[in-house]
């Protein structure tokens, strides 16, 4: 599709999209959660999450990231999956509600991110968690903000974190979406997104799209450990992250979710599916619900991060 074309396209769909994300937002604000609420009160804007306390007393933190293409989703809409990790790991986990397009785009979703993280640390004691043990975790959108927090704190030279969980992260903002072949995450909609959050003379900026990043700045980033799955077609962007980060001198860990699509771990440990949901993991979804694989991938996968997890 040509570039004119895809634009009338793009127009055409977008007022429904920018309905459905707004739908989402506001189920994300009453949406029952198994953690409690908090507004963090950032530099100009507040930033709300959802914490999960560890049953360890001073365990580590992970700052958890969801996905969405920086247009759907929210701090409460991965409720199962956090609770799991809290679990599987004995780890707290604050959720994080960073800004989205079309509101906002390019890098106001990682600085609420990053400065989300600084505030907690800052504020460790009250949270009750061990503030010289915080880690990141984030699936799509949010595994490209995991990452990008990463070079940025690296960069910055502002803390040191242990690991980066990278669950199918989306990597490369720049490269045009049918370039990356077929998968679960293909058709108008990546397009879409990245129309609306990046802007194309700064895509290429490894904050952005962490592919891009180089020796320089990955040397130092901490522990990696990262899922991509089959049917995904963003498995290769996250392949040759990993080769780089190994080449960087940084630990990686990698798992391959056989037979899963892009998605897979938010809705994998859930018991009830919305349509969305289903839309969302493809052709083979009510397969891969119904015959247990989705859910059995998910775990494999948590025991993985906690068999990598360093602390």
């Amino acid at each position: 599709m040509k570039k004119e074309e895809r634009t009338a396209v793009i127009n055409k769909l977008l007022p429904e999209i920018l309905e459905n994300a707004a739908a989402t937002r506001k189920a994300n604000q009453i949406v029952p959660v198994s953690g409690t609420r908090y507004t963090l009160p950032l530099e100009g804007r507040d930033i709300d999450i959802v914490y999960y306390p560890a049953a360890s007393v001073k365990a580590p933190l992970i700052v958890g990231l969801h996905g969405g293409g920086f247009l759907f989703g929210g701090c409460a809409l991965d409720d199962d999956l956090w609770v799991q990790v809290t679990g599987c790991l004995d780890v707290n986990v604050a959720s994080v509600d960073y800004r989205m397009s079309p509101e906002v785009k390019d890098y106001d979703a990682l600085y609420d991110s990053y400065d989300s993280l600084l505030y907690l640390k800052a504020h460790a004691d009250e949270f009750g968690f061990d503030p010289q043990h915080i880690s990141v975790m984030g699936s799509s959108a949010g595994g490209n903000l995991a990452a990008a927090v990463c070079l940025l704190a690296n960069r910055e030279g502002t803390i040191q974190l242990d690991n980066q969980i990278l669950m199918y992260p989306f990597l490369d903002g720049a490269t045009d979406p049918d370039l990356k072949g077929e998968g679960s995450f293909s058709g108008i909609l990546p397009h879409i997104m990245n129309y609306l959050h990046f802007s194309e003379d700064k895509a290429k900026d490894p904050l952005l799209s962490p592919v891009f990043a180089g020796a320089d700045l990955m040397k130092g980033l901490p522990n990696a450990v990262v899922s991509y799955c089959e049917e995904d077609n963003l498995r290769p962007e996250a392949i040759v992250y990993c080769s780089n980060l190994r080449a960087a001198g940084v630990p990686v860990s990698e798992f391959f979710a056989e037979l899963m699509p892009h998605g897979y771990i938010e809705s994998g440990f859930k018991t009830e599916f919305t349509e969305m949901d289903l839309q969302m993991l493809g052709d083979h979804a009510k397969e891969l619900v119904e015959g247990g694989l989705l859910r059995k991938r998910s775990e494999e996968t948590l025991a993985f991060v906690k068999d990598h997890f360093v602390c």
